[in-house]
């Protein structure tokens, strides 16, 4: 797959949003508002990013990423399907992926008596990482 780019989806694209799209591209795991700020090489304010990062969702470029209380993390849509494993010490952040996992979903449908279709899902893991265990 090629570069997104802001013109391919018919979005304008001003200097704000093709640096957010460009951090979301070299930066393979979730990002919160804040971490996006700090990687910003150009002046924005938190409400700006917001707004880029929002559009971004409305546009389906990113998906929320839900790892921590209070606080949504977002990462690009069109990265393949995975996981997430979070560190509670240090929050760092593995990415995974398991076929048995997604293989599950059928038994989950098959087993629920209200739904049989699940159009998207999350899960994420938290545990210690092995930096941290040794502190």
């Amino acid at each position: 797959m090629g570069k997104l780019t802001l013109s391919s989806i018919g979005s304008k694209n001003t200097p704000i949003r093709s640096a957010v799209l460009d951090i979301f591209e070299s930066t393979r795991k979730p990002l919160s508002i804040k971490d996006i700020l700090k990687k910003l090489t150009i002046s924005a304010d938190e409400v700006t990013v917001y707004r880029v990062v929002h559009f971004f969702v409305e546009q389906k470029i990113v998906i929320p990423v839900l790892l921590q209380k209070n606080t949504t993390c977002y990462e690009l849509a069109s990265h393949t399907h995975h996981h997430h494993i979070v560190c509670v010490s240090c929050g760092d952040i593995e990415d995974f992926e398991n076929v048995s996992l997604e293989k599950m979903l059928s038994t989950v449908t098959n087993n629920a008596e209200k739904f049989r279709v699940i159009s998207t899902h999350s899960l994420e893991f938290f545990g210690t990482c092995i930096s941290c265990q040794g502190k």
